[in-house]
C-alpha cells in the first residue's frame, strides 16, 4: 500500500454509511407501511362481518364508511396520517 492511498478504505466507507443507513431506513419504513396496510385489511373484514350480521363495529384510530349496494355490506376503513391508507370490504348481508 502506498503513503498516498492510507486512508482510502475509510473514507469510503464513511461516504457509503450515510446511503447505506438511509436504505435500511426506507425499507423498514416501507414494511411498516405494508404491515399496516394488512392490518387495515383484516380490521375491515371484521368490521363489514359484524356489521352484516346487524352488529355495531367502533374503530379505534380509522375511519369508517359504510354503505349497502343492492343485498352486500360494504365497510371502508381510513388510518389518516402522513401516508393515509384505506381498505375496502363486502359482504352480503346476512342480518336484518
Amino acid at each position: 500500500m502506498l503513503a498516498s492511498e492510507r486512508g482510502v478504505v475509510t473514507a469510503e466507507f464513511m461516504l457509503l454509511m450515510p446511503a447505506l443507513i438511509s436504505v435500511v431506513a426506507l425499507c423498514l419504513a416501507m414494511l411498516n407501511l405494508g404491515l399496516t396496510q394488512i392490518s387495515l385489511e383484516l380490521k375491515a373484514s371484521q368490521a363489514v362481518r359484524l356489521i352484516s350480521y346487524g352488529l355495531t363495529y367502533d374503530p379505534e384510530e380509522e375511519q369508517i364508511e359504510t354503505w349497502r349496494e343492492q343485498h352486500l355490506v360494504c365497510v371502508r376503513l381510513r388510518k389518516p396520517g402522513l401516508i393515509s391508507l384505506e381498505a375496502e370490504q363486502c359482504l352480503i348481508a346476512t342480518g336484518t
